[in-house]
């Protein structure tokens, strides 16, 4: 559990910088056997001959670093001209495997894998950073284009791991990312592309909030409480239902 929580070789700092030649995803396990997340995670890499920290993919720190809470997530980051970003990201011919799909298909403990263009402390330096991203990097600029076309439908989807906000108060955080202004119709349901933000917050050791927002009686206790971090991203797979039920499938009481 330390080597999750502080990685050797980590310093805490911004994770997103504008490096033109950096590509991040972010990955997110689902909350179960915790204590094999990052051996799987590593081996499955190791398959594919990528060792993390030695080689051009490389593990780096999360935002609210220093926090001693268990956090499922993971940012790496890929040099543009590696053979695992995306394909279709780069407006080439699509490999057979880029890091989404070998994780995905291999990783149980992964929930979701997210193309990362903002990451902080706070909702509104990662929106500040998603737009900076798109505006001022080279890969931001070349993914943004991707996918900003007048024919691609999109959606923003809400993650708050465990903490309930009303559809009013999600709509509030949806509009610090109205400045990216895709130009293609909203659609919630089979759209071109899924955007997610991600809200985290402490959890206790079976992933329920450490602080949460109400009491029984929906009396405030830390409705205030500001959260670990925020991240944004294009969704490149296993977000929803259908990577749940992938998940609940290889669970062993389900087999």
């Amino acid at each position: 559990l330390r080597r999750i929580l502080a990685p050797a070789g980590s310093i805490c700092g911004a994770t997103m910088a504008n490096d033109d030649d950096c590509y991040r995803v972010l990955i997110e396990f689902a909350f179960r056997h915790i204590d094999f997340q990052i051996a799987e995670l590593e081996s499955v890499l190791d398959m594919h001959g990528i060792r993390l920290n030695q080689d051009s993919i490389q593990r780096i720190p999360l935002p609210n670093c220093n926090a001693t809470t268990f956090r499922p997530f993971v940012i790496l980051s890929l040099p543009w001209d590696s053979p695992f970003v995306p394909s279709d990201t780069k407006r080439e011919p699509r490999q057979d495997e880029d890091i989404a799909a070998i994780l995905l298909s291999r990783c149980i403990l992964v929930r979701s894998v997210l193309e990362l263009w903002g990451a902080h402390k706070t909702l509104e330096e990662c929106a500040k950073q998603a737009i900076d991203w798109t505006n001022e990097s080279k890969v931001g600029r070349m993914v943004y284009e991707k996918i900003a076309q007048h024919e691609k439908s999109w959606k923003l989807s809400v993650h708050t791991l465990g903490s309930k906000f009303t559809r009013q108060e999600q709509d509030a955080m949806r509009r610090h990312f109205a400045p990216l202004d895709f130009p293609g119709p909203v659609r919630m349901k089979d759209c071109d592309h899924e955007f997610v933000l991600i809200r985290e917050i402490e959890l206790d050791d079976k992933g329920s909030p450490l602080y949460p927002r109400f009491d029984e009686k929906r009396q405030p206790l830390y409705d205030t409480r500001p959260p670990l971090a925020c991240y944004f991203g294009l969704a490149l797979g296993g977000v929803g239902r259908k990577r749940q039920r992938l998940n609940n499938e290889y669970s062993l009481k389900q087999r």
